[in-house]
């Protein structure tokens, strides 16, 4: 490929067929760059689904069965090594004349600037290039610099509706997608069944629930958040209705997949309006400074491996601070060890004074860093991060810098601070649950969870080894450090209620269930029935303490609103009123079900919470 035309294509698999995988590959290797597979078969099996061996490709995948992630990865990795465009492929379709296609795209002075996309399984195109509304992500070929201008790749969707948004964004950003005539691509869809009704032939796609769950609840999203684009509510109910019949009536799990399917509308129309926003990178920010606060104890077993993810963080400069709490094992000479190989992480051990107060000496130490910082995470010692943890969070709150500037701008005649810097800013994420063996148990959250005020003050939302944050919430929590609550409990009040909070749906790291560490999540029902019988009879309401605390510290700052919702909650216990108030609010609510309702009420009922 000539210079200024570098390509790279980019391969989502997911336990590939390996003769569809072999022909879609040899179909264009030869006139691109570079092949990055993108892996989505889980880790304990993607190594036997790796066919492709040739000098241009290389493997990746961190554990994430996303296709946003992917295409976000490889448009980074474009960015960074020079590449002008890219390709975006399926793993089940292929180029019938790929040459042809780079001939009247990339290679064409006479091309029309946008997206180009190829005709699908034969299908007729009038135009040698005919402009068209929404096209599929497979096949799909761009230069860097449109999809740079677009943002990337929504990481809110996974799977479904992925490419909807992309193009949707296209269109935000005036760009056009053509479909290029007699560039042809071969697309299988699914296994697919073709059923005869009244004399018609309908096809079923056959996706299972979760699958259709993601297809409706995203579909309905992309209606609120797009609602000046007819289009997307004549498809959604000429074709999703009579999908909805078809998998009925005809399909196998014909009732898991219409709940499936219901509980994804429900789940779209609850979505939150703040949070109807493109999460694609806003900046190929380079060198983001972060420094990492961890408290280790006795933690020799898997210290080695969280530290090793940390210290190797994607496109992060990483300062690593680490205070011992007095441990007795050979936890500090790891940290000896690690500390001698790499300068930018110092230790030191102490008395032990448990991992709360710990964590607020570390918070201490960090305010008096030498080096600027741009952001904060606090780390626990026996997860893993994936590599792309920080890059993420960092991308994040750039993003909420950003959107906080702008609401200064049309709210205060001077803003303070054009930097954003005045408001504390709070990221977190998913994580994947394991066990010893690194076997993934579940998700911390299966859907985005419903942040409120009042939901907060009850129910942990967010994980501390996931939190990322500013200077201005670092400096609050070190005015009133926590003395009846934990660091992660305390850092997600005063954001939520003094500042802002941001949050990833996307898995970003492991966090290990085993019998040391300080709080695991049982996946068996049962064992949760048993965790929720013990917590009622020997529960002493610290959520009300910590409540409490944080009234007192912080009441100088907050807004008579806050007083008035912190008050409803504290008086809980003399009043019915205030009782029934937060067993019925959705403010309050951290699932729907009557299960969650239930439970919460008896807690309720007998001052245990």
């Amino acid at each position: 490929m000539e210079r200024g035309k570098k390509i790279l294509a980019i391969v989502v698999t997911y336990y590939p067929e390996k003769d569809l995988l072999v022909r879609n590959v040899q179909a264009f290797i030869e006139h691109v760059d570079k092949v990055l597979i993108w892996e989505n078969t889980p880790s304990p099996d993607k190594l036997q689904y790796r066919y492709i061996t040739h000098e241009k490709v290389e493997y990746y995948g961190d554990g994430i069965n996303s296709i946003s992630r992917a295409l976000n990865f490889a448009w980074e990795y474009a960015n960074e090594n020079g590449f002008d465009y890219m390709l975006t492929m399926d793993q089940d379709s292929y180029f019938e004349n790929f040459d042809f296609y780079v001939g009247k795209t990339v290679l064409c002075e006479d091309a029309p600037d946008g997206i180009w996309t190829p005709q699908m399984n034969g299908e007729n195109v009038s135009a040698e290039y005919e402009e068209i509304d929404i096209p599929i992500t497979s096949g799909m070929l761009a230069s860097v610099e449109i999809v740079n201008a677009i943002g990337g790749w929504n990481e809110s969707y996974t799977i479904a509706s992925v490419d909807d948004e992309f193009f949707l964004q296209a269109h935000q950003c005036k760009i056009k997608k053509y479909k290029v005539k007699n560039a042809s691509l071969l697309q299988r869809f699914g296994i697919t069944q073709v059923v005869t009704v009244f004399g018609h032939k309908l096809e079923l796609r056959n996706y299972g629930p979760q699958r259709l769950y993601d297809i409706y609840r995203n579909n309905i999203i992309l209606i609120r958040k797009y609602p000046k684009i007819d289009y997307l509510r004549k498809n959604f109910f000429h074709y999703w209705l009579k999908a909805i019949v078809l998998v009925f009536l005809f399909e196998k799990q014909r009732f898991k997949k219409t709940a499936a399917i219901f509980r994804g509308i429900i789940s779209g129309l609850r979505y939150r309006n703040e949070e109807l926003r493109n999460l694609g990178i806003a900046s190929l920010k380079k060198e983001t400074n972060v420094l990492i606060l961890m408290s280790t104890y006795n933690g020799e077993a898997y210290l080695r491996k969280q530290l090793d993810s940390i210290l190797h963080q994607d496109n992060v400069k990483v300062h690593l601070m680490v205070r011992d709490d007095g441990s007795t094992d050979h936890t500090c000479d790891i940290l000896a060890e690690y500390s001698e190989k790499y300068p930018n992480m110092e230790w030191e051990t102490s008395e032990n004074v448990g991992f709360v107060r710990s964590f607020s000496i570390l918070a201490e130490k960090a305010l008096e860093f030498p080096e600027a910082v741009d952001y904060y995470a606090f780390s626990d010692q026996d997860d893993i991060w994936m590599p792309n943890k920080l890059k993420t969070a960092c991308r994040y709150l750039d993003e909420a810098v950003q959107t906080t500037i702008g609401e200064a701008v049309q709210t205060t005649p001077t803003p303070p601070n054009l930097g954003g810097e005045t408001t504390p800013l709070l990221f977190s994420s998913n994580s994947l649950f394991v066990d010893d063996n690194m076997r993934v148990l579940g998700t911390f959250h299966r859907e985005t969870p419903h942040y409120t005020k009042q939901n907060v003050m009850i129910y942990p939302t967010e994980q501390g080894c996931s939190m990322v944050f500013n200077r201005s919430a670092l400096e609050l929590y070190d005015t009133n450090p926590p003395k009846n609550a934990w660091h992660d409990r305390w850092m997600c009040l005063i954001c939520n209620f003094l500042g802002k909070s941001v949050y990833c749906q996307s898995p970003l790291f492991y966090y290990r269930i085993h019998g040391g560490n300080m709080i695991g999540k049982k996946q068996n029902f049962w064992d949760r029935i048993m965790d929720d019988i013990k917590f009622f009879f020997t529960s002493d309401a610290k959520n009300s303490q910590m409540v409490d605390e944080f009234y007192q510290s912080y009441r100088s700052r907050l807004s008579d609103e806050d007083r008035d919702v912190l008050n409803v909650f504290l008086h809980y216990k003399d009043s019915f009123k205030n009782k029934w108030k937060i067993v019925m609010s959705p403010e309050y609510q951290r699932a729907s079900n009557w299960q969650e309702r239930m439970r919460k009420a008896v807690l309720l009922l007998f001052n245990k919470i």
